[in-house]
């Protein structure tokens, strides 16, 4: 069965599989009616049509497209990478001084995370934005 955490490899065998053994378009017309489900829980507020979500990365301000289902970051994670993140780490990595204006377009309403780049517009993390606690596992964040 598909539900909200399953991959489109997931959706594809169940597709292939449900097809063989009933072999008939009632099982593909259930299979998609399922893929809807999943796609508007994901891209709608409490499934509404009207309240249209935006999953936006919280690190790289970019739009998540897909079916994947979407990680969130904790505090705690963001706080733990704050050295590589930071208004300060991106001037000594580019030896320039951030605008402030431009550095207020990437604050969030927290005051604990005020000096670290992050998009207010995002609460989730996108699959390509690599965030770890370990030093050697990240050299960089796209």
């Amino acid at each position: 069965t598909i539900n909200e955490n399953s991959t489109p490899q997931e959706i594809r065998n169940a597709l292939n599989n449900d097809e063989r053994k009933h072999n008939g378009r009632d099982s593909i017309e259930n299979k998609m009616k399922e893929i809807q489900k999943k796609f508007i829980g994901i891209n709608f507020v409490n499934g509404e049509p009207d309240m249209q979500r935006a999953n936006i990365c919280v690190v790289c301000d970019e739009l998540i497209i897909g079916l994947e289902p979407v990680k969130y970051l904790t505090k705690e994670q963001i706080l733990n990478n704050e050295d590589r993140i930071s208004v300060e780490s991106f001037e000594q990595h580019y030896v320039i001084e951030l605008n402030e204006e431009l550095e207020s377009q990437y604050r969030v309403e927290d005051e604990d995370l005020h000096g670290i780049l992050l998009s207010p517009r995002g609460a989730q993390k996108c699959p390509d934005t690599e965030v770890s606690t370990d030093e050697n596992t990240m050299d960089t964040i796209d």
